[in-house]
C-alpha cells in the first residue's frame, strides 16, 4: 500500500475586521505552509476462511514541512500595510515513522471470536525553528534559533474477544494501548519550552 500526498497551503486572516486607514489598531495573521508526505506499508495475511485469521506487516512514513507563521500590528499613524510590527516564527520538520505489526484472530465457535495483537512504533522528528526574523516579539519572551531531534519509540497491544448473540448483535469486549509521540512546538515562548513529551494511553 502505497501513497504520496504534497500540501501547499497560504492563510490570510484579518484580525480586527476594521478598515486599515482608520483603525486605532490594524491586526493580521499569514501561515504559509508546504508539505509532502509519503508511506508506505507492506502485509502478509492468512487465506481467506481460515479459522485463525492472521496479518504480519510493516510500515514506512516520512513528511517534509516547511512553514511560516506571522503575526502583524500595527496601529496610525504607521502607513497602512507597512505592519511595524512583525512576529515571525521560521520553521522546518522531518518526521519518520516505521512499525512492525501482527495481529490475529481466532474463530473459537462459530460464534466467539478471540483476537489479540502486537504493534511496535518508532518515530524520529528533526526539527528546526526560528523567530530571528522578527521585528517584534509579541508572542515570544526571547528571540531564539534552535534545532533539536528527538526518537521515540513503544510497543502497544490489544486483545479482546467478541460473540455474535443474534445475525445483528454482537457484544465485545477489547483491552488496548496508544502511543501519540513527542513533538515541538510550532510558537513556542522559549526555546526551552519548545518541545514536549511523548504521550502512552491504554484504554479498556
Amino acid at each position: 500500500i502505497s501513497s504520496w500526498r504534497r500540501l501547499d497551503y497560504n492563510s490570510f486572516g484579518d484580525g480586527d475586521g476594521g478598515n486599515p486607514t482608520t483603525n486605532a489598531l490594524n491586526i493580521r495573521g499569514d501561515q504559509i505552509e508546504e508539505t509532502s508526505f509519503g508511506s508506505q506499508e507492506l502485509r502478509l495475511s492468512a487465506l481467506p476462511g481460515s479459522r485463525l485469521g492472521w496479518v504480519v506487516g510493516a510500515y514506512y512514513f516520512r513528511a517534509d514541512t516547511d512553514r511560516s507563521d506571522i503575526f502583524r500590528l500595527d496601529s496610525p499613524p504607521q502607513p497602512s500595510g507597512t505592519f511595524g510590527a512583525i512576529d515571525r516564527y521560521d520553521q522546518s520538520n522531518i518526521t519518520e515513522s516505521v512499525a512492525a505489526f501482527a495481529d490475529a484472530t481466532w474463530a473459537a465457535t462459530d460464534r466467539f471470536n478471540i483476537f489479540g495483537g502486537l504493534r511496535w512504533s518508532k518515530d524520529e522528528k528533526d526539527y528546526d525553528v526560528s523567530n530571528a526574523a522578527s521585528t517584534a516579539l509579541l508572542r515570544a519572551r526571547e528571540r531564539f534559533t534552535i534545532s533539536a531531534s528527538d526518537s521515540w519509540d513503544e510497543l502497544t497491544y490489544r486483545v479482546g474477544g467478541d460473540y455474535q448473540l443474534a445475525d445483528h448483535v454482537m457484544a465485545y469486549g477489547v483491552i488496548s494501548s496508544g502511543f501519540k509521540s513527542g513533538g515541538f512546538q510550532d510558537t513556542a515562548a522559549t526555546g526551552v519550552s519548545a518541545s514536549f513529551a511523548p504521550a502512552a494511553q491504554k484504554v479498556i
